[in-house]
Order: C-alpha cells, then sequence, then structure tokens
C-alpha cells in the first residue's frame, strides 16, 4: 500500500493482481456503492502519477474546477492527455476482463478496510508493478516518442503532461 498526504486528506493506493470480481466491482462503482478509482494497473508507471491526479483533483474540487461529476473519475480524467471525459475513463479506467488493478480512495483506514472486503484478489507489493506495467502502452497512452524516451526518464514525460494538461 501507498499512502499520500495532502493536508488532512489521505490518498492510499493499493496493487492488486489477480482480480477474479473486477465486472462485479465495475457495477457497484456505476451504483455509487464504492467510494475509490478502479484504475488500469498496466497503463501506470509509478503510483506517483495517481497522486499527482489526485492533488489535482483535490485542488479542482476546492476551487470549483471540476470538469467530471466525482473525485474518482477526476483522477481517471487527471490521468489521461485526453481532454475527452468518455475516453479518459475508459483507457484508465478497468474493465471487465482485467486482473490487476489500482485501488484508489481518498479516506482512512476502516473506509479503506471495507473497500478492501470487496475485492476478490491479491494484494500485492508494489515492487510487482515493474511486472505488471505495460511500457509500450504507456509510451502510446502518453504519446511518448522513442527518441524522448531515450532523452528523458519516462516518469519526467507522464508528470509533466499530467501536470501541463490544463494550461492551454
Amino acid at each position: 500500500m501507498k499512502t499520500f498526504e495532502f493536508g488532512s486528506v489521505k490518498l492510499y493506493l493499493i496493487l492488486f493482481r489477480k482480480v477474479s470480481n473486477v465486472k462485479e466491482l465495475r457495477e457497484k462503482l456505476l451504483k455509487n456503492e464504492l467510494d475509490c478509482a478502479l484504475i488500469k494497473a498496466e497503463l501506470i508507471y509509478d503510483p506517483i502519477q495517481i497522486a499527482i491526479a489526485g492533488s489535482k483533483a483535490i485542488l479542482f474540487i476546492d476551487y470549483s474546477k471540476m470538469v467530471t461529476k466525482t473525485l474518482y473519475t477526476e483522477i481517471l480524467f487527471n490521468l489521461s492527455t485526453s481532454k475527452n471525459i468518455t475516453q479518459s475513463l475508459k483507457t484508465f479506467g478497468v474493465n471487465d476482463n482485467d486482473e490487476n488493478m489500482i485501488l484508489a480512495h481518498f479516506g482512512d483506514s476502516v473506509s479503506l478496510d471495507r473497500l478492501i472486503d470487496n475485492v476478490s484478489g491479491e494484494q500485492v507489493d508494489w515492487n510487482q508493478l515493474n511486472d505488471i506495467r505495460k511500457l509500450d502502452d504507456i509510451n502510446r497512452c502518453y504519446n511518448i516518442k522513442k527518441q524522448e524516451s531515450i532523452a528523458t526518464h519516462t516518469l519526467d514525460s507522464i508528470l509533466t503532461r499530467i501536470a501541463t494538461k490544463h494550461l492551454d
């Protein structure tokens, strides 16, 4: 588990493998029965990119600048370079057939434990993200060309795109 603090707000990130009930979790999420984001783990290079997207979501709520309807869809939207909400949610949100995912939750350990109880899967250490992530797909999502990946660290390229998405 990774924890990031934004003032008095905590963001918990948990990496899961071998999740067998993603379809059920997505249905609960769509019915607002789960207070979290379920993120496609293959497209995450490092958990800090979710922390940056989450930080932006908190700021946008504070300044009434949210683009989407909820805190958690705002995280998915902020992870994407696209300004198309639907495309962002489809790209970074889990699909029914995904087995690996990241659960992102703002709250406390009690509410987090309740969410974890809903997941039929294996909570794993973050070092396993190296085996899960798909670098070619990440580079495609963030439009990182070969020359850029040679000259700059991939994480730097990703974080720059996330941080500057709303600046135009």
